[in-house]
């Protein structure tokens, strides 16, 4: 992930790909939402591995889920770069800070399924954003599963009792033994 927590997926892909808008349908009519076409600007990446110089083996196409706006869903499908080391022979791509390895939900998407869970169905998120309801459901499920995992960590061990709460006496004040 990224080190700088204020990066998003639109403003540091501005520096490694170029964008092109490819359609854009209204709320409303079928199909609606926007897509973009990113194509990766062509860097020479020394191997992982190695360290060696490496070529273009072939190109991938992604296609990525942005959020939403105006009402409608965001997609960009990304071309990216699959690269090849003339000397070891390994396969990569490129890693990008703002996009975890083989994800197609950018991190503003994850934010924007979790943050109305309790107020919307999980299928007016999926209308809402273009994805399944599974997909939803699948990270709903994860996120109360990382939250029980932090709030059972921050359980207190030992509970010490110096005081007891009677009640209330005759005189409507509080009876502490």
């Amino acid at each position: 992930m990224s080190t700088n927590e204020y990066k998003t997926f639109f403003s540091e892909g501005q520096c490694k790909f170029r964008c092109n808008s490819t359609m854009f349908t209204p709320k409303g009519r079928p199909n609606a939402g926007m897509r973009y076409q990113l194509t990766e600007i062509r860097e020479h990446l020394a191997c992982p591995h190695c360290g060696a110089v490496t070529y273009i083996h072939e190109y991938k196409e992604r296609v990525v889920h942005s959020g939403v706006y105006l009402g409608v869903p965001v997609y960009y499908g990304m071309r990216v770069i699959r690269y090849e080391c003339s000397v070891c022979g390994a396969a990569f791509m490129a890693d990008y800070d703002y996009l975890p390895f083989w994800r197609t939900i950018t991190n503003e998407t994850e934010d924007y399924i979790i943050w109305p869970l309790g107020c919307k169905t999980f299928s007016a998120i999926a209308e809402e954003t273009g994805l399944s309801v599974q997909t939803i459901s699948r990270r709903a499920a994860a996120f109360a599963d990382e939250e029980q995992k932090v709030m059972l960590a921050c359980r207190c061990k030992y509970l010490s009792m110096d005081e007891v709460y009677i009640g209330r006496d005759k005189k409507k004040e509080h009876v502490i033994y």
